[in-house]
């Protein structure tokens, strides 16, 4: 439900939402409207999360026509400090817990709880 309104018109406020993985369950932790650094900031170090923001880039502002477009990254995190056993569920379920999610531009799987994979710049090149 929170996904579905990252995923909504741009009239939303809703911008990014992020769900706790325990075992094989997901469960709802945080949504906002701040966008990428907010969803930053709500990356714990103790907890294995799923979810996802909304980007909106302007293309080449060099050529004659320009367009916005807007892109939904999807990120499955484990934090540094997150349980070995859920760290063990989430490898055997993981390709089960993307299933429930749809509409990503793409995913972005970071297990050693490195933001510099997350960073502004590195999407915008792998983008």
């Amino acid at each position: 439900e929170d996904w579905a309104a990252v995923l909504s018109d741009s009239k939303s406020k809703v911008k990014w939402c992020l769900y706790d993985i325990v075992g094989k369950d997901i469960k709802f932790r945080k949504r906002g409207d701040g966008g990428h650094a907010e969803f930053l900031e709500s990356l714990a170090d103790d907890a294995i999360l799923c979810g996802g923001f909304r980007v909106t880039g302007l293309d080449d502002a060099k050529a004659s026509v320009r367009s916005i477009r807007t892109k939904f990254i999807f990120v499955v995190w484990v934090g540094t400090k997150a349980n070995n056993r859920d760290k063990g569920f989430l490898g055997t379920n993981l390709q089960s817990i993307l299933s429930k999610f749809s509409g990503y531009t793409m995913v972005i799987k970071e297990f050693n709880g490195d933001l510099k994979s997350l960073r502004k710049e590195t999407l915008e090149a792998a983008l």
